[in-house]
């Protein structure tokens, strides 16, 4: 009976030996592969992700995201030859058409980075002049100067130094930049563009040219706002204001226009006919 109680605790730590030793062995059998990743014979490089990673600002979420999409997409793939989807006809078709889509897209993507799209100050001017009713406002809008700063001191030191001068020439006699996320002069915002419910509120209760307090937006961001001006709905912003909006306009004329002529010259190039 003694024998068999000092036998029994050795038998159990024997068979947990064991058991730890064929885990160990089990793991270190685990297919080892340099990639992020990896589908059959499909392997996401590191550096494949890094680039992704790097070209967007990310964070850990993401990555995990991409790499499951990208395991998604592969998986779905392989199904796809195991059922011989990728042999059939309509899979063909589809494939042609697809080809055709992408090269149409690389052409374009070539022409229009050798033909480089520029406006001068002039034309930006001329456009809005001659089509200055297209930027009537549809709703209201507020020119508006705004700052942040990752401490309250620094918010409230710059909200006083305002009031004693003013916003141009405080900004332009700032040394220390280091606590300073962004300060922006006169822009002008729909109320949808402003997406934190408690600073649009302190907007619309603001008199032209006047400051609000520091508002704390969110942690460690703190923000001065300055109303210059409101605009009514069918109101026309002066041109510094929608400055942007008219550049994009021009060039997305401009595109058009390029787009015409090489089409025009292609037609002429590949002989199309036409039967009505």
């Amino acid at each position: 009976m003694n024998l068999q109680k000092h036998i029994c605790p050795v038998l159990i730590n024997l068979l947990i030996v064991t058991a730890a030793l064929s885990l160990s062995s089990c793991e270190s059998k685990k297919e080892s592969f340099p990639g992020a990743a990896k589908v059959k014979n499909e392997i996401l490089s590191v550096e494949k992700l890094r680039e992704i990673l790097s070209s967007n600002f990310v964070d850990e979420s993401f990555k995990n995201e991409y790499i499951q999409k990208w395991i998604e997409r592969e998986i779905l793939f392989q199904k796809a030859v195991d059922d011989s989807i990728i042999y059939s006809a309509k899979f063909k078709k589809l494939f042609e058409d697809t080809k055709k889509d992408l090269a149409g897209a690389l052409v374009l993507q070539n022409y229009y980075s050798s033909n480089i799209i520029e406006v001068t100050d002039w034309e930006l001017k001329q456009h809005y002049k001659e089509h200055k009713a297209e930027y009537r406002l549809n709703e209201d809008a507020f020119i508006i100067r705004d700052a942040y700063f990752s401490k309250f001191d620094k918010a409230v030191n710059f909200r006083k130094n305002v009031l004693r001068n003013n916003w141009t020439t405080v900004i332009q006699q700032i040394e220390d930049t280091s606590d300073i996320i962004s300060i922006n002069e006169e822009k002008l915002f729909y109320p949808f563009e402003i997406s934190n419910p408690g600073i649009l509120r302190v907007i619309k209760n603001l008199n032209e040219h006047e400051l609000s307090i520091v508002l704390n937006s969110e942690p460690n961001r703190f923000v001065i706002v300055e109303l210059v001006q409101k605009l009514n709905e069918g109101d026309i912003p002066e041109f510094e204001y929608v400055k942007e909006v008219v550049e994009k306009r021009l060039k997305v004329n401009k595109r058009k226009l390029l787009y015409k002529e090489l089409i025009e010259s292609l037609y002429s190039k590949y002989n199309v006919k036409i039967n009505k």
